[in-house]
């Protein structure tokens, strides 16, 4: 606001002298300094634009000095010359030269304030011991130099106190340099930040150092230059800044600037990143964290934080409250927000401030100040009452205090301080100023006057009591309007003494600030910026109206935004105002942005007419996305029912078979192919129209365009950059597809709206149409409804990438409709604007220019040349997204025909780390290299090709869905389209329409010969590659889709006919009706899992609680040999424990092996159990450890015919991931006498730790990975599919199998690392965890049986038997066996079986039991062992089968 007073100082001279003089001084002033005209001229758009004055740009050159030092002696003379000068300078000196005091503020021992004598450059910092005492001088900032051109601009207390650090920048820079003082002394510490920008000290609470922001350090003298990539430090107390810590970048967004704030205790820090002048976004961690996250995004609303406490924080913000509202968020769990302070409908909240233990709302009504007393839980207080009318501010006080200060101004009375008792809302006068006038003499007034579109504006009016109001006072009318800039009253003596002279001093509310809230300020900002200007022009003519004033005697002012304010009223009402002062305005918006922070003005400052005229193209795209919509259902229904990678690829396949899945989806792909080489064109064709002098380095000539060196460069480079980001993942092309498509929205919404206010309705009437009859109107209709399939495309990447989608199936159907239709509206807006601002002959004008007429129409709306490169950024934008999503969805559907073997197989070949189809994408990524080398004229040829594809692919996935409602009538379809047959035959009818329309001649829309060589190029590869992968690859050829295929082609059996009566019982009216049953369960696991690497030295101390004499169980020899067992026994020794080893425990343990390893145990009387191995000697360890307190035959336990709840403590360290004997009290235990193998089970057996070390499996074989691994995946498995299954282990099992799903091929292949093996032994101690409580299932109760009688390895028998139980019992619980097929690839229940397989294949661990050594003969022995032994199992099983039936699985896994 001191800017805006100083600003304000020349006219109230000027206006003064004239009231004094009557305008009868004449005179001379020195002639203007001739200022140079250079020949600079700029094409912005095919518009050119001279700047003869370009070279006043450079402030550091000697000819821009010398013109300033010229101008400015020009001014001095005229000043100089006025002869009642010195007579305003003394009164204004008088009135301005009052000392004033800032309210006190508490830090430590002292109170600290701002005094001024008056005549000081700048305030000084005050202290005093207490309130009554005598102040000192702190800290002067006009010693900080000799010249005064130091100023301080900011400064801040640590915690206690004990420190300041204050923030001092020369010469006006907004740069500057951080000191810190030690209170107690006031002796510098010796720290010094350089280049500070933008930013304070923020402290933490240990005052051991403090956060800041800056930018780069500038070039030697370059100190106006752009700023970019703001970055966060922390500095430490006396090091130096070059050891600062970097604890914040953003390197995908330049532009944005960061604040730092820290919770009270220090545990929490935040970052406030902001992108200009509004929208703001909140990212936190914890302090001993690495990573920031989002807390409250960006950048679409204002989050101002209060204060952080107790892992609360509380914020001011606008989110969901245009007028702003304070919450309370749970930083534990940020999903949780309270409330404290709801949004007051009609005043905006502007600032909230904490003394003592309350929060003081002030709040703007009608631009003056109320406030408001809260609780921290939102209880109010009270109302302050407020002793005048004006802006009151501070209210300031730390934590626990008992009174708060707060200053209040208006107009005509200077800040005065005011003391608050806060229990007793009693405000007592503290500080007032004394000043040379009278307040009493003057009168405010309030008024609301009527803008342009009927919206009431607030303006203040001051003038001297008795002034006759008849239209001859001299009046002073200022503004802003724009960045959230709230003009509330404050004290100008230059208004005064402007006042004193019989002037009327006005200041007007205008949109664009925040006197209303956000909706206010939205109201003045972007395409409404006019709504500022017309604010400002009707407050103009109310105190002309009102007889205030006349136009001759009506000066107006604003500064920075309010001098473009200024400038533009001047420019389009230069009738209503007698001076007009645009101080420091922003004039040139071609080129502020390029310097210092003037980005931040982008977010405040928005051609197809081609063939059919306005109507009839926005026909032609209605017609076009019509067809786009119904085809667009067919999708929807489908994805939802079939949401596999690949999408045409897969419902083609299910309807037409592989012949006519291979024509589908290779047509797609050509659609996809060319809108990548597309991209590879328009994207430096765009920026030779923003940069003509781009072009650099003729190479040839194509078709008649001049290929550049500079031009293919560009093209390259950035299909290089895009083919890589892909190959990076979905991850990081979602986030900059995010960004980029907000742009685009904006800016066509920019370009819908400025043409709906400057457009005119007689640019439509001579261009609705093209054609002069009937047929050719029709004709030129058609010739662009045909063009659009190219400019909808899109949509369908969603199929390609569906089963990447985390939402669910029938919002993926409503997704694709939604992104139609919206498409739809936004080309024929944008159509209609384009229209409705230019004239055929600007349109003609246009396309021989720049050729780019949505530009040139921006331009146009505007009235500024500047917006037509917004516009091109924009389009620039959506250059990069289509290029984005057409890499996914091309990739993908090649890699979905790579994986059918329909095309040749290295194209399914994911990335090792990013897996995504890296050489499907180095294919299109090569093309789109290539594209460009042919130049622009290859945009047509592609457009039209890749168009024809798109329709063909459409209309023949139109024609699938038709099919596949007669051919598959019971898939299950989340998002099922009414009216099937009447929304297929038209999708049907009218893709086939758009088809037949490339091939007939004279159509308007045939292709020409180079476009159908291309069509016929792709055709042929096709063809080569369809031959030769059936030849190749033989039987596999199209074999991706599999079991669920080829039932749909059979007649079902009498089993399936029954099943599916059944399923129709289940799926009718009156069941779906039931209620849901109620949740109910329990459960109980009482393990303690210690996880992590290296968590095995820790044996010792997590042992020593449980015992004295530890017996070590293990094998043979791999504990031993891989050094395990000799860790384990040494830290055990070292926690003062002694030690025995049994090592006697080999694979599948015998009841006899544990009851001589608890004899072991009593003769050496050990007290406490520690394993070292896998399932096998951790089953056989808590065997032993309950032998050894229990009497009798362990069998008698196992059978249940005896029951103890007691056993030695025991330790488990598992060394294989894949049994989880570590999690749960099972002993999986054989009878050598009867070949039974069966479960003890007790709680007593739980370990009391177990410690699972990720190091500890890494020397696992590859084959006892495979095989423990498989185990672990079966028990995740069986357990979320058990009847016994409940919540905690559905989600537990479910995260487990992901776990294993994504990561055991990788570490089974070695190209997994550390992480890898982490996660595979999670899921491991998960699975064991969780069968504690859901049970095994069928697989391994029928695995014991033949394991217990071969002795074979469990995992590879599970191998052979999964696959074949999931076969028979998936219709048992088709929701969670598809959930599992999705986990693992697949998409429906049918699917789990065969994703199984594959996944074993990858492991060498397919196999029979015919392999394993069982014969036909062993069946009957096996089926009625498993009912025996595993009676629970065969219970739990999704579907429960008799023993014949058991055996007849036994058969089909021989």
């Amino acid at each position: 606001m001191l800017k805006h007073v100083k600003i304000t100082l020349a006219v109230f001279c000027a206006a003064a002298a004239l009231t004094a003089c009557k305008s009868s001084m004449k005179i001379k002033h020195l002639p203007y300094p001739d200022a140079e005209r250079t020949e600079v001229v700029d094409n912005y758009f095919g518009t050119e634009v001279a700047d003869p004055y370009r070279w006043l740009e450079d402030d550091r050159s000697e000819q821009t000095a010398a013109w300033v030092a010229a101008e400015n002696a020009v001014t001095q003379n005229y000043l100089d010359q006025i002869p009642f000068r010195e007579a305003m300078r003394a009164r204004l000196t008088e009135l301005w030269a009052y000392p004033w005091e800032g309210a006190p503020a508490k830090f430590g021992d002292y109170y600290y304030f701002y005094r001024n004598d008056g005549r000081q450059n700048q305030a000084v910092l005050y202290r005093q011991a207490s309130l009554d005492a005598e102040p000192e001088v702190f800290l002067d900032p006009n010693t900080l130099s000799e010249d005064g051109t130091v100023a301080l601009s900011g400064i801040s207390f640590s915690e206690d106190g004990r420190y300041l650090a204050y923030a001092a920048s020369a010469s006006g820079s907004d740069w500057s340099d951080i000191h810190v003082i030690r209170t107690a002394d006031k002796q510098p510490t010796g720290d010094i930040v350089k280049w500070v920008k933008l930013s304070n000290a923020v402290w933490t609470p240990d005052e051991k150092g403090f956060y800041y922001s800056t930018f780069d350090v500038p070039e030697a003298g370059v100190y106006s230059s752009q700023n970019q990539y703001q970055k966060v430090y922390y500095h430490t107390l006396g090091k130096p800044q070059s050891s600062d810590r970097l604890i914040h970048m953003d390197t995908q967004h330049p532009l944005r600037y960061f604040a730092s704030s820290v919770s009270k205790d220090g545990k929490w820090l935040f970052i406030t990143a902001s992108e200009g002048t509004s929208g703001s976004e909140i990212l936190y961690r914890k302090s001993s964290d690495k990573k920031f996250k989002v807390l409250l995004p960006g950048f679409a609303n204002d989050h101002e934080i209060i204060r952080a406490e107790n892992d609360k924080l509380y914020v001011r913000t606008n989110l969901d409250a245009p007028n702003y509202r304070v919450i309370r968020i749970d930083l534990n769990n940020p999903s949780v927000i309270e409330e404290i302070i709801p949004e007051n409908p009609k005043n905006m909240l502007e600032i909230v401030s904490k003394p003592g233990d309350y929060l003081m709302a002030s709040y703007l009504e009608d631009a003056q100040s109320q406030v408001y007393q809260y609780d921290w839980n939102g209880k109010l207080i009270r109302k302050v009452e407020l002793p005048a009318i004006g802006s009151a501010g501070g209210f300031s006080g730390k934590k626990g205090e008992t009174e708060a200060f707060y200053s209040l101004t208006n107009f005509t009375t200077p800040s005065t301080v005011y003391r608050y008792d806060l229990a007793t809302g009693e405000s007592t006068l503290y500080k007032r100023p004394e000043v040379k006038f009278n307040p009493e003499d003057y009168t405010t007034e309030q008024v609301f006057y009527t803008s342009k579109d009927g919206t009431k504006v607030p303006m203040f009016i001051v003038y001297r009591n008795g002034l006759k109001l008849d239209g001859n006072n001299p009046c002073y009318l200022y503004a802003y309007g724009g960045f959230q800039v709230s003009l509330a009253p404050w004290f100008n003596p230059a208004a005064i003494m402007f006042m004193e002279q019989g002037g009327v001093y006005c200041v007007a509310n205008l949109r664009g600030g925040l006197e209303y809230g956000e909706e206010w300020h939205k109201g003045g900002m972007l395409d409404k910026k006019q709504n500022v200007f017309d604010d400002f022009i009707a407050a103009a003519e109310y105190l002309i109206a009102n007889k205030y004033t006349s136009s001759k005697k009506l000066a107006i002012a604003g500064g920075s935004n309010g001098g473009l304010l200024v400038g533009a009223c001047e420019v389009q009402r230069p009738d209503l105002f007698g001076v007009c002062l645009p101080a420091v305005g922003v004039m040139d918006m071609l080129r502020y942005h390029k310097f210092t922070i003037g980005w931040g003005w982008v977010v405040s400052s928005g051609d197809w007419i081609q063939r059919g005229g306005v109507l009839g193209a926005m026909i032609g795209f209605a017609l076009g996305g019509v067809m786009i919509f119904f085809v667009g259902l067919t999708y929807a229904e489908l994805t939802a029912a079939m949401p596999q990678c690949g999408g045409e690829h897969v419902f083609s396949y299910k309807a037409m078979g592989p012949i006519g899945s291979f024509i589908c989806t290779w047509a797609i792909v050509l659609g996809y192919v060319s809108v990548v080489c597309f991209e590879a064109c328009a994207l430096p064709t765009i920026i030779t129209y923003i940069y003509p002098g781009f072009l650099k380095g003729y190479l040839y000539t194509v078709a008649g365009f001049d290929i550049y060196a500079s031009w293919l460069a560009v093209a390259i480079l950035v299909a290089i950059f895009m083919t890589i980001i892909n190959i990076l993942g979905a991850k990081t092309a979602a986030v900059l597809q995010t960004v980029l498509t907000v742009i685009i929205g904006g800016v066509g919404l920019l370009l819908i709206a400025s043409s709906v206010v400057t457009g005119d309705v007689a640019n439509l009437e001579t261009q609705l149409f093209v054609g002069d009859s009937a047929s050719t109107v029709i004709k030129s209709v058609f010739s662009v409804a045909v063009v659009t399939p190219f400019f909808f495309i899109g949509f369908d990447v969603i199929p390609q990438a569906a089963e990447e989608i985390n939402v669910p199936l029938k919002k993926i159907g409503k997704i694709m409709i939604l992104s139609i239709v919206l498409a739809v509206v936004f080309y024929a807006l944008i159509i209609f604007g384009v229209g409705y601002v230019m004239s055929p002959a600007d349109i003609e004008s246009s396309l021989s220019g720049s050729g780019l007429v949505t530009a040139d129409a921006m331009a146009k709306a505007f009235n500024s040349s500047a917006m037509s490169k917004v516009l091109i950024v924009g389009g620039m934008c959506g250059i990069i997204t289509s290029w984005n999503s057409f890499l996914i969805g091309g990739s993908r559907a090649m890699y979905s025909m790579a994986e059918s073997y329909m095309i040749p197989r290295p194209f399914s070949k994911l990335h090792k780390k990013h897996k995504t189809p890296v050489n499907a994408l180095l294919l299109i990524g090569g093309l789109s290299v290539a594209a460009p080398f042919l130049g622009r004229k290859m945009l047509v040829w592609i457009v039209d090709a890749g168009n024809f594809g798109c329709c063909l692919a459409y209309c023949m996935v139109a024609a699938s869905f038709i099919i596949l409602r007669t051919k598959a009538p019971e898939m299950a379809r989340p998002y099922k389209v009414k009216h099937y047959k009447i929304v297929g035959a038209i999708a049907v009818l009218m893709s086939g329409f758009m088809v037949v329309m490339y091939m007939i001649p004279g159509s308007g829309s045939t292709l020409v010969v180079q476009e159908w060589a291309m069509v016929g190029g792709w055709s042929i590869l096709g063809v080569v590659f369809c031959i030769g992968c059936k030849l190749k690859y033989k039987e596999k050829f199209a074999s991706h889709i599999d079991v669920e295929v080829e039932e749909l082609n059979t007649e079902p059996d009498a089993v399936t006919t029954t099943l599916e009566k059944a399923l129709e019982t289940v799926r009718s009216e009156k069941v779906e009706k039931e209620e849901t049953p109620a949740i109910d369960f329990s459960y109980f696991l009482p393990v303690n899992i210690v996880f992590g690497s290296g968590k095995v030295k820790k044996a010792g101390e997590l042992t020593k609680p449980y015992g004295k004499k530890a017996l070590i169980v293990t094998g043979r020899s791999s504990a031993k040999k891989s050094g395990i067992y000799d860790k384990v026994k040494d830290s055990l020794e070292a926690a003062g424990l002694t030690t025995v080893m049994y090592d006697k425990v080999s694979q599948n343990p015998l009841t006899t092996t544990a009851e001589e390893g608890a004899a072991f145990a009593k003769e050496n009387h050990c007290d406490v159990v520690v394993a070292i191995g896998g399932g096998s000697i951790m089953d056989c360890a808590k065997a032993i450890a309950f032998l050894s307190k229990n009497k009798g035959d362990i069998n008698d336990y196992i059978y249940n015919r005896l029951r103890s709840d007691e056993a030695l403590p025991l330790v488990l360290i598992p060394t294989t991931c894949g049994t989880g004997s570590e999690g749960n009290g099972f002993a999986v235990l054989t009878n050598p006498e009867n070949g039974d193998k069966k479960s003890l089970r007790c709680n007593a057996i739980v370990a009391k730790v177990s410690i699972v070390d990720p190091e500890c499996m890494m020397t696992m074989p590859k084959k006892v990975l495979a095989s423990v691994a498989f185990d672990a995946l079966c028990h995740n498995i069986e357990a979320y599919t058990s009847r016994i299954a409940q919540p905690f282990t559905d989600a537990l099992s479910l995260y487990a199998i992901d776990l294993i799903a994504h990561n055991l091929v990788d570490v089974y292949n070695g190209t997994a690392g550390k992480e890898g093996w982490e996660k595979i032994t999670l899921a491991s101690t998960i699975g064991g965890m969780v069968i504690n409580t859901a049970g095994v299932t069928l697989a391994h109760g029928m695995e014991h049986p033949a394991s217990g009688l071969k002795n074979i390895v469990h995992g590879q028998g599970l191998a052979a038997l999964t696959p074949v139980i999931i076969e028979a019992s998936y219709k048992g619980n088709r929701e969670k066996f598809s959930k599992i097929a999705r986990i693992m690839g697949g998409m429906t229940a049918e699917d789990c079986a065969t994703k199984i397989r594959t996944l074993l294949k990858k492991l060498d661990l397919d196999c029979t039991l015919s392999d394993l050594g069982i014969k036909e003969e062993d069946i009957p022995w096996m089926a009625e062992n498993c009912m025996k032994v595993s009676a629970a199992g065969v219970m739990n099983n999704p579907v429960v089968f008799l023993k014949e039936e058991i055996a007849e699985i036994y058969r089909k896994a021989l």
